[in-house]
């Protein structure tokens, strides 16, 4: 009963306001619709909420009504931002570490993510791409060892962990060893 009749914009987090009356100008175009996410102040206080919204548009072309359909997010959001600032903690780690970390996607054969390539080899993240895997890095007499023991962990379903040693082609010519490199 207390919300009837009143904007909805002063419960939305003031960080979230804009961004939602920019979402919410897709309800007086077609289609009608937006989708959004933003944080809003309910009885159980700060909670994220994922709403979908639908404009009723009469016979003379003009909004008469939304309907919005909302849930609780909450949740998921904690999670993502947990996972985000985890991945900016390994990135830094990385970074200050001078390791390199590939993942590699065994089906579509390539490089599925890389962190901190561009600093270490002293490549644009773009050329880093180009790449497409971290054996084109690799001294030429290494590749085919270093392929066999991806090989072997993936044949194993994961249940093996290989160590080897290979060098790195630098894109200045030199050649330097990386030792104990772990697959798995």
């Amino acid at each position: 009963d207390e919300l009837l009749g009143h904007g909805f914009l002063p419960l939305v987090h003031e960080d979230d306001r804009a961004s939602t009356a920019d979402a919410m100008k897709d309800l007086y175009r077609p289609p009608y619709r937006c989708h959004l996410e933003q944080r809003a102040k309910t009885v159980d206080g700060w909670r994220w909420l994922a709403w979908v919204d639908t404009a009723v548009v009469g016979d003379d072309g003009r909004v008469q009504a939304i309907i919005g359909i909302g849930r609780d997010v909450t949740e998921r959001k904690k999670v993502e931002i947990a996972l985000h600032h985890s991945e900016q903690r390994l990135r830094l780690s990385n970074e200050l570490a001078g390791v390199a970390v590939w993942e590699y996607d065994v089906i579509a054969d390539r490089v599925a993510r890389s962190a901190n390539h561009d600093h270490l080899y002293g490549l644009e993240h773009q050329d880093v791409w180009a790449l497409q895997t971290f054996l084109n890095t690799m001294h030429p007499d290494d590749r085919d060892h270093a392929a066999g023991q991806i090989r072997a962990v993936i044949e194993n379903a994961g249940r093996d962990r290989y160590r080897f040693d290979f060098r790195v082609v630098w894109p200045d010519g030199r050649t330097e060893t990386f030792p104990g490199v772990e697959a798995g």
